[in-house]
């Protein structure tokens, strides 16, 4: 009995994984628009009353996906940060250089996660700079909303640090951490418009000039 429950259970989140990597290649390929309940159920060919079951509406499920972009981009980050740590390290530099290094480093990765970490770039963009994030209905952002304060929190601290060393005038952690994150995110999105001046519209030049 134990051994069957914990096979319906497996193959249960088997099922919530597919309908998860169904969904990421949908709103990646065709955008958020294309992703309804009935097209996933299509796709993985099952009725649109299994696909309730494991997902009670269209914000949960975009509310899930977005969890998990997060995560994956802060556990890349956390990656990213202990080698960086490791270089800054080995290297002969003050306090204020290394604190400004990480800030500057956090920057930099941010904007990499669009060629990096695309379907999840994706997701966040839709998240924090389009109007397709108010898909998510308000009893289900407690599910994106501690993941995405986790993310910001790495942010936080690295601008706090370069306060603190001197390298950056005193001022709200918080609020430049947002203007950073947001500006950055709307610069990428120009990437859109590059097929009308694709010199103009170089959304990684913007990208770079506006962490430099």
């Amino acid at each position: 009995m134990v051994q069957e429950t914990g096979r319906r259970a497996r193959n249960r989140l088997e099922r919530h994984q597919a309908f998860l990597r169904t969904a990421k290649a949908i709103v990646s390929a065709e955008g958020l628009e294309a992703l309804t309940m009935q097209r996933i159920a299509r796709a993985l060919d099952c009725a649109v009353g299994t696909a309730y079951t494991y997902f009670p509406s269209k914000s949960a499920l975009v509310a899930e996906l977005q969890r998990e972009a997060i995560d994956l981009v802060a556990e890349r980050y956390m990656l990213f940060r202990e080698r960086s740590t490791l270089e800054i390290g080995r290297s002969d530099t003050t306090a204020p250089v290394a604190a400004l290094a990480h800030l500057v480093g956090f920057g930099r990765f941010w904007q990499a996660t669009a060629s990096e970490l695309p379907d999840e770039a994706r997701l966040l963009q839709l998240l924090l700079v389009e109007t397709g994030g108010s898909v998510i209905a308000e009893e289900d952002i407690g599910r994106v909303l501690p993941a995405g304060l986790r993310l910001l929190g790495y942010a936080e601290a690295a601008v706090a640090a370069a306060a603190a060393a001197g390298a950056l005038i005193p001022g709200d952690a918080r609020q430049r951490t947002l203007l950073l994150v947001f500006a950055t995110n709307g610069v990428l999105a120009l990437d859109r418009l590059a097929r009308v001046d694709a010199e103009l519209f170089d959304a990684a030049r913007l990208a770079d000039l506006l962490v430099d």
